[in-house]
């Protein structure tokens, strides 16, 4: 008789891991997904809404990768142009400068030399307000890569 309690009680535990969990499961992933979506959305400007993933994943990686450096911006060169001090905490190298120019835009990054999307020095740019994603030039917004999706 203990062993048949046993069975019974085995079978309604796999029961429940079977047809309930999974349910949970998928559930708890769909919400994850719908705030990373909705926090990724949030950061990123409104002219890049609705692109190819292709384009906005490395400005959202940029954006992730901006939090892991200490920026000094203490140096503006010209309207628009910064020279930007980036350090990593823990590591021993040496503070790399980078120059930034917004109205171009440009940076001399290897990030932004190959690929030509807002690196982590202007992301750090625009989240403290030195500037602001308005301030890329048209052309530069308007161009075929940003509206690859549009050709």
């Amino acid at each position: 008789a203990a062993e048949a309690s046993l069975s019974t009680l085995n079978a309604s535990v796999m029961t429940l891991i079977y047809e309930f969990v999974p349910e949970r499961e998928n559930k708890y992933r769909d919400e994850q997904r719908r705030i990373v979506e909705d926090s990724f959305l949030s950061d990123l400007p409104e002219f890049l809404h609705n692109k190819p993933q292709s384009l906005t994943k490395p400005v959202w990686e940029n954006m992730l990768a901006s939090r892991n450096f200490t920026f000094d911006i203490s140096v503006v060169i010209a309207k628009k142009v910064f020279q930007v001090k980036t350090t990593r905490p823990g590591r021993l190298s040496k503070p790399r400068v980078y120059e930034v120019n917004i109205t171009t835009p440009s940076c001399s990054c290897y990030s932004w030399v190959r690929k030509h999307v807002p690196c982590c020095h202007m992301m750090e740019l625009f989240r403290r307000n030195y500037c602001r994603w308005d301030d890329l030039c048209r052309e530069y917004i308007d161009s075929p890569f940003f509206n690859a999706d549009k050709c």
